[in-house]
């Protein structure tokens, strides 16, 4: 991953795509420069699979776009929004030095929505966690502040 370009903003883009799509459950794997994702269906009981890929120069584009669109607008953040979830995601990533290896969403009727990541950290081990929804939200709010304290925060 380039240095202007990290899972931040690729994270946040493939969240775009899937919160249009109206898609909740899904499983991303990133390599050879692709995105892969495989995802449940938009109506319930989900039992439809749908399959799409993106390289990431496509993804940089989908970024460029999102962000005029954003510039133009100003529309408070939701926070539990999966594409500022994936976001504070890869922003986590980030800031190790790691490479997302995949992440999926999981939802449980035992306990909270959580979304689970795999990745290889800068020297190189394999780490697993799961980031729960209103956790990944609050790392997401915080995120936001620091960036921009006097931005509007919902």
């Amino acid at each position: 991953m380039d240095s202007g370009f990290g899972f931040t903003n690729v994270l946040r883009v493939v969240g775009q795509t899937l919160q249009q799509r109206n898609i909740d459950l899904f499983e991303l794997r990133i390599a050879d420069e692709n995105c892969f994702l495989r995802c449940g269906g938009t109506t319930p009981p989900y039992l439809e699979l749908i399959n799409f890929s993106y390289p990431l120069s496509e993804i940089k584009n989908l970024d460029l776009k999102a962000k005029a669109e954003r510039s133009s607008r100003l529309k408070p953040v939701d926070f539990q929004s999966l594409p500022e979830i994936l976001r504070t995601i890869g922003r986590r990533i980030d800031a190790q030095g790691g490479r997302l290896l995949r992440a999926y969403s999981s939802a449980r009727s035992d306990r909270e929505d959580s979304i689970v990541i795999e990745y290889n950290s800068r020297d190189r081990e394999r780490h697993s966690e799961e980031l729960f929804i209103t956790t990944a939200g609050e790392y997401a709010r915080r995120m936001y502040k620091s960036r921009a304290p006097s931005a509007q925060v919902q």
